[in-house]
């Protein structure tokens, strides 16, 4: 019976690798990170004397140390002053020049809610760039650089990306995921970004990577909402998504895209080449 047992759970664990990984729990909500043996864990606790500001990051490296997926997130209680952090962050991620989510052109999913501070926002972008000359968050900037640095993990030219947001009263709460891209074939062709919203529905492919994407950020975003006790039916309501469907269905589905995606790109390869001949 033991053995019979065994074979199952072996089985089960080839049939549905994601199971080892590791979750952690934060403010409720589930995160899944790497196994051990791919992980890197940064943290850096900022103390100020009007607010405490904890980062944690979980990188995911792959077997010859290229840089395969990240999340982090941001938990702050501002104990003072909270207009002026407001304002800070305001800036950081909406208004300033350059800010993380202020251009809402580059966006293939912009949702601000509706009430408060925060919301869900999809894009594709180039991380080492971003961190280098724009990121100025000094917390998060220093730990991208001991990523490079000590770690000799070399930042993605082109990512994709989901920022979950949510500032309430004297608590700022920042989930971001981020998966590499740069393997994906032939996406910056021409210089016409493929995942870019102005072009990417001329890419089918690419758009149904992109949708998968989107769905997966809605699933976990609609988590942080019910944990957070945000008001907001933005997620739940959006087009073309079934809220019926758990984060594990739309996570399954996103992790077939790779495979599927440099398979159609080799066919249609092959057919522009049959064409030419």
């Amino acid at each position: 019976m033991k053995i019979i047992l065994k074979i199952v759970i072996t089985l089960f664990l080839l049939i549905n690798p994601t199971i080892a990984k590791d979750q952690i729990k934060v403010r409720g909500i589930e995160i899944d990170i790497p196994n051990k043996e791919n992980l890197i864990y940064l943290k850096r606790t900022e103390n100020q004397a009007t607010a405490i500001y904890k980062v944690k990051m979980y990188v995911e490296k792959t077997d010859d140390n290229q840089f395969k997926s990240a999340v982090f997130y941001l938990d702050g209680i501002i104990n003072s002053h909270v207009g002026q952090h407001r304002d800070w962050f305001d800036g950081y991620y909406f208004r300033d020049d350059n800010a993380l989510l202020n251009d809402k052109n580059r966006f293939n999913l912009y949702l601000d809610d509706q009430k408060g501070f925060g919301g869900l926002f999809v894009q594709e972008m180039n991380l080492s760039e971003f961190s280098k000359k724009h990121e100025k968050y000094e917390v998060l900037k220093s730990m991208w650089s001991i990523l490079e640095k000590k770690h000799n993990i070399n930042l993605p030219l082109s990512v994709i990306r989901s920022d979950h947001l949510n500032m309430k009263g004297n608590r700022l709460f920042w989930i971001t995921y981020i998966e590499n891209i740069n393997h994906l074939p032939d996406h910056h062709e021409l210089n016409k970004k493929k995942f870019n919203p102005q072009n990417i529905d001329n890419f089918p492919i690419y758009k149904s990577y992109m949708d998968k994407w989107i769905n997966l950020s809605l699933s976990r975003h609609i988590e942080f909402q019910e944990k957070l006790k945000i008001k907001d039916d933005q997620a739940r309501n959006y087009e073309n998504f079934d809220k019926n469907k758990n984060e594990n269905f739309y996570l399954s589905e996103f992790n077939k895209n790779d495979d599927l995606i440099v398979l159609s790109d080799e066919t249609e390869q092959e057919i522009k080449k049959t064409d030419s001949d």
